[in-house]
């Protein structure tokens, strides 16, 4: 336990940017799994540079994720539990000794905890969910999977889409202004029917 702790700390001060929104790599970034049909465990860990805001948006992102991705259109947020690690280093005589602990209850320690420490705090959040589809259960705690990526990341929405459906969308808007430049023949200008859009 001690051991992996101070693993994720050697890399939490290695690393000089914020955790950005991943696979699980290390003891970085998103994972999930499933519990039932329809119910979904989804997580975040983030390292020290990251804000805990951020990692509950990109919980609620993989969250909606699943949603899509398992052929459900609506999650609805279950439980949520604080996972995030913290504590503080101390340096003395050349040795750094920390301690801490995680919000679930669980605490660590190695060497004294004397002289003036370096606080440190790695939000994590782990939450299950239930998904939906229609017919759906009356409650104001749904959250529209699609609407959700929409308005926080569009991004995301658009790598789901399946590539024969961005090729239409692309086709059509290349249709579109195909037709709009297209200028009226000869003909047409001659007998003054206007050639329809």
């Amino acid at each position: 336990m001690c051991g992996r702790m101070l693993l994720s700390l050697i890399l939490m001060f290695a690393v000089g940017c914020a955790t950005p929104y991943q696979k699980l790599s290390g003891k970085f970034g998103y994972d999930d799994f499933r519990i039932t049909e329809d119910v979904f465990e989804v997580s975040f860990s983030g390292n020290a540079k990251t804000p805990a805001s951020t990692v509950s948006r990109y919980v609620f992102r993989r969250a909606a994720e699943v949603t899509l991705q398992n052929g459900f259109t609506h999650f609805l947020p279950m439980q949520e539990a604080d996972q995030s690690l913290y504590g503080e280093f101390y340096t003395s005589s050349g040795t750094t000794h920390y301690h801490g602990g995680q919000n679930s209850g669980s605490s660590w320690s190695q060497g004294s905890s004397s002289g003036l420490g370096i606080p440190f705090r790695m939000p994590a959040i782990t939450m299950r969910v239930r998904c939906f589809k229609p017919p759906l259960p009356e409650s104001d705690r749904l959250i529209d999977a699609t609407d959700f990526l929409k308005y926080n990341f569009p991004e995301s929405l658009e790598q789901m889409m399946p590539q024969p459906a961005r090729d239409n969308d692309q086709q059509v808007s290349t249709t579109k202004d195909t037709n709009q430049d297209a200028k009226p023949t000869e003909a047409e200008a001659d007998s003054g029917v206007e050639k329809p859009d």
